[in-house]
């Protein structure tokens, strides 16, 4: 599995800026003074297309390692700096 469902760069989103950022009308039912009801609220436009670009580079800077895990890849990195360089990434590419 690369970067593409990576839930740090969901953060990332949230915190950087650019040009076009947007919101949509997302819902679900929720428990609201003790009955169910469907709210109705704002959240980002999420849009995970360049999630493997930025996981990609991230991994050329050499603060990731990988190692075969069972069957599969485990990805060794620390998410605090992945989130920071993700937040720049977007700023600087996307929108433009």
């Amino acid at each position: 599995m690369g970067h593409a469902n990576k839930i740090a760069l969901h953060l990332a989103e949230h915190r950087a800026s650019w040009p076009g950022k947007a919101s949509v009308a997302e819902g679900c039912a929720m428990a609201v003074e003790g009955e169910r009801r469907w709210v109705v609220y704002d959240d980002l436009d999420r849009d995970e297309t360049d999630f493997e670009a930025i996981g990609a580079a991230f991994a050329a800077t050499g603060a990731e390692r990988s190692a075969p895990v069972g069957r599969g890849v485990g990805r060794l990195l620390r998410l605090r700096p992945l989130v920071a360089f993700a937040v720049d990434w977007m700023e600087t590419h996307r929108g433009r």
